[in-house]
């Protein structure tokens, strides 16, 4: 993914963020009441706290260089973000997992 990032503005890219974090928070704590194995389920609990905690940082940061005004997550951002798939409760957590790591890889060449 090929972004140019000074296309956007600091809050456009802030609430794309955090909304992210939020997806991620919410993929991770479903994710984690569909297995069956609980270490597996403990790591991405572990996981979904760890979005909240990055998402708490990103507020705290709009807070400071946006302003104290309501953060209104969009339903839609122009920021262009992988798509966060949990797939159904059918499909292999594996399958789900890979797909998340493409994910990861693909906001890695991003940043």
């Amino acid at each position: 993914m090929n972004m140019e990032i000074n296309r956007y503005g600091l809050e456009e890219l802030l609430l794309a963020a955090i909304k992210s974090e939020a997806e991620s928070e919410e993929a991770y704590s479903k994710l984690a009441e569909r297995v069956k194995n609980a270490f597996l389920r403990e790591r991405l609990r572990f996981l979904a706290a760890e979005e909240r905690k990055h998402r708490a940082y990103l507020e705290g940061l709009y807070r400071e260089k946006i302003g104290k005004k309501e953060i209104i997550l969009p339903e839609k951002t122009g920021v262009p973000l992988p798509k966060i798939d949990i797939g159904n409760e059918n499909d292999p957590i594996s399958l789900v997992l890979e797909s998340e790591l493409k994910n990861v890889r693909m906001l890695g060449e991003v940043l």
